[in-house]
């Protein structure tokens, strides 16, 4: 239950957040956006690997979310943004 309630929340913080990046064009946002992707892809990877399926994209969702969080990384060490302040 937990898992589907942070999927749903996840979710919608990301599509959200992307919409509003697209409409006020404002970037500065993006790395929160990554963040939000990157848990997204993590939930919904640990809940089809938990699932009685045991299927492939489980696995493939949980390494799309270590290459979101290398971009994460990699866009916050060649740019002057600090997503921690």
């Amino acid at each position: 239950m937990l898992l589907k309630l942070s999927r749903l929340l996840f979710s919608v913080l990301v599509i959200s957040s992307s919409v509003y990046i697209l409409v006020t064009k404002n970037f500065d946002f993006i790395p929160y956006l990554l963040m939000a992707l990157g848990a997204s892809t993590l939930v919904i990877g640990i809940s089809e690997v938990r699932s009685d399926k045991r299927n492939f994209w489980g696995y493939v969702s949980i390494a799309a979310t270590f290459v979101v969080l290398y971009t994460l990384f990699d866009i916050l060490s060649n740019t002057n943004l600090s997503i921690f302040l």
